[in-house]
């Protein structure tokens, strides 16, 4: 830890200094750099961001670390990520309020174990948020999206898999007004996911060209009907034959779609036109 930082963790933490250097402070910095394998310098940044880590005894943070570990599955690299990001997480009852936050994700969302594990890998502060105030409303708020909006029942489980940081932003601030602008241009909900870590200018900049590829994207699929339409108008006088008959035709000889292009096909039937006629 660098002389600036021991100053800082002093500061905040001064307790520290209580406790016993052998049998308290040692064996926790060399569990974190033996056992789950952070080098000094990562250890140094986890203790800077929260000395009170010294205040939990070593079973303890021993006993948090084995239910990321063995119980949500996670493999080692998943949990050092979990413990780097949110040390904080030590400090949670594995069976109170971490499980509690864990338990509401997976049956809000019907997470897997795997997908619960991934989750809270990729996204280690959510476990720092309350329930009543923060996840619940947030999981709330987007399920009533998806209904009013008439997704499939699993768009929120998907969105939060896809970007698991979506549920760390504020409702009000962030998902709400993003929310409503995405669905305001047209756009699907689940859109949020890209939109939702954009900073203001550039999120109104990947709205207007978002609204502007699904216009284009419209106009072509119109365009690409009404020169169907026109096709059949077009075999149906050349063949004198009613809508019903082009499209049996169609479906047995699809290439007939493109006869405006084949003048040797219009020169066929004026000759069996002719030729008809000359024998009646």
């Amino acid at each position: 830890i660098r002389p600036e930082n021991v100053r800082k963790l002093l500061l905040s933490f001064p307790q520290v200094m209580d406790y016993n250097l052998e049998n308290h402070l040692k064996p926790i910095a060399d569990y974190y750099i033996s056992d789950v394998r952070f080098s000094a310098t990562e250890f140094g940044s986890i203790v800077t961001r929260f000395p009170r880590l010294f205040s939990y005894s070593l079973f303890k943070i021993k006993h948090v670390t084995g239910f990321l570990r063995f119980e949500l599955g996670l493999d080692a690299t998943q949990v050092k990520r979990v413990i780097f990001q949110a040390p904080q997480i030590v400090g949670l009852n594995t069976e109170g309020n971490l499980q509690m936050k864990l338990d509401l994700l997976q049956t809000r969302l019907s997470l897997t174990r795997q997908e619960l594990g991934l989750v809270l890998s990729k996204m280690p502060t959510l476990m720092n948020l309350g329930i009543d105030n923060n996840l619940l409303p947030k999981l709330e708020y987007l399920e009533k999206v998806a209904n009013d909006t008439n997704h499939s029942g699993d768009v929120v489980k998907r969105m939060v898999l896809k970007q698991p940081t979506l549920l760390g932003y504020s409702l009000e601030n962030r998902i709400r007004p993003r929310m409503e602008k995405i669905l305001s241009a047209g756009l699907s909900a689940d859109k949020v996911t890209v939109g939702i870590s954009m900073v203001e200018n550039k999120f109104q900049d990947w709205l207007a060209s978002s609204q502007l590829r699904k216009q284009l994207k419209v106009d072509v699929q119109k365009n690409l009907h009404n020169a169907s339409r026109s096709k059949m108008t077009y075999l149906e006088e050349l063949l004198d034959m009613n809508e019903t008959e082009v499209r049996t035709l169609l479906s047995t000889m699809p290439g007939l779609k493109y006869v405006r292009s084949n003048k040797m096909f219009e020169r066929k039937v004026t000759y069996f036109n002719a030729e008809l006629q000359n024998v009646t």
